[in-house]
């Protein structure tokens, strides 16, 4: 996802978690639900977006990570699930 001047996301949960989690290089901006994050990235050629996974299918998931995807779905069900994984903490240095 380099290259794109704006992060479309979800709520602003994610915004915030992010932006604890990472040292982001590009502007956010909240779109309020999945759809919307949708219709912004579709919309505007410099955005790509990053949505929760909720009950999507493995095969969408995956499809979302293809070649010339720019909206991303999480592998877990939301961004908050990440924040459980021993991995990020070891890095972290939290918890």
């Amino acid at each position: 996802m380099s290259g794109y001047r704006q992060l479309c996301l979800e709520g602003t949960d994610d915004d915030k978690t992010l932006k604890k989690m990472f040292e982001l290089k590009c502007q956010t901006k909240v779109s309020g639900n999945k759809r919307s994050v949708r219709k912004d990235v579709f919309q505007e050629e410099a955005c790509c977006g990053l949505v929760d996974r909720d009950f999507d299918q493995e095969e969408k998931v995956e499809h979302s990570r293809g070649e010339g995807s720019r909206c991303v779905i999480l592998r877990r069900y939301a961004l908050e699930n990440y924040l459980l994984e021993p991995c990020y903490h070891t890095r972290t240095g939290s918890l």
